[in-house]
């Protein structure tokens, strides 16, 4: 019983440096947006853009997940994103 619960998180611990790969190449392309931002002078506060996000992925998962946990999910990683576009 504890090899099989040592096993899930071992699959768990994959999965979560999976995410955290993905999040950094996320992370990366913010900067590229900052950049841009920056060079053309540009307005960065979309909030339309992250509602739709998070509807777009309420749909996708759905049954997976609900919206707000979607939102929870989703809220801090495009306030990371904004605070990156920033630099």
């Amino acid at each position: 019983m504890k090899e099989d619960i040592k096993n899930l998180y071992n699959q768990i611990d994959n999965i979560d440096n999976k995410l955290m790969e993905l999040l950094v190449k996320r992370f990366s392309i913010d900067s590229k947006i900052g950049e841009i931002i920056s060079i053309n002078k540009l307005e960065i506060n979309d909030e339309n853009r992250k509602v739709e996000i998070i509807n777009r992925l309420s749909k996708e998962y759905i049954g997976a997940l609900d919206r707000n946990q979607i939102a929870s999910i989703y809220n801090p990683i495009y306030s990371i994103s904004k605070q990156i576009q920033r630099i």
